[in-house]
């Protein structure tokens, strides 16, 4: 995971992840008193929720608090930031951390589950930039 285009080697990713397809749905339905069903008057996207669960690793129990320390300096942003998955390098999403991580600490590691919300509720490709001729002044390479 690559979060504000850093990595930390003390994370690891165990089972258990939620990300889903596509961002939760409200779809707002119209009815009408005789008729059966209704008309979809329009869908509303809301924000995309992603939960984490993460293994981290110390060389002994104040180092864990450390890290602990080190991982909220990274994760705590003001703005959403890029997150990037290992298993889907070709798409970002947009993501503030949310709630708290409560680890289980046992001696030198800790587990618990980071959650991320994205505003922003699609993900994207990198993004890519192309050089395109103006003809009306004539510059550019042909």
């Amino acid at each position: 995971m690559t979060f504000r285009g850093i990595r930390k080697d003390y994370i690891t990713i165990i089972r258990g992840r939620k990300r889903p397809p596509w961002a939760p749905l409200q779809r707002n339905i119209l009815t009408v008193p005789g008729l059966p069903g209704g008309y979809l008057t329009d869908t509303v996207t809301n924000p995309r929720q992603i939960e984490v669960p993460v293994l981290i690793k110390a060389n002994s129990f104040p180092d864990l608090q450390k890290l602990k320390e080190d991982l909220a300096g990274w994760l705590v942003t003001d703005t959403p930031q890029e997150l990037i998955f290992d298993d889907e390098p070709d798409r970002v999403y947009f993501a503030v951390v949310d709630e708290s991580l409560d680890l289980e600490e046992i001696v030198k590691w800790g587990h618990g589950i980071i959650r991320f919300i994205c505003p922003d509720p699609y993900k994207y490709g990198h993004l890519r930039t192309q050089t395109i001729n103006d003809p009306v002044s004539g510059e550019g390479n042909p």
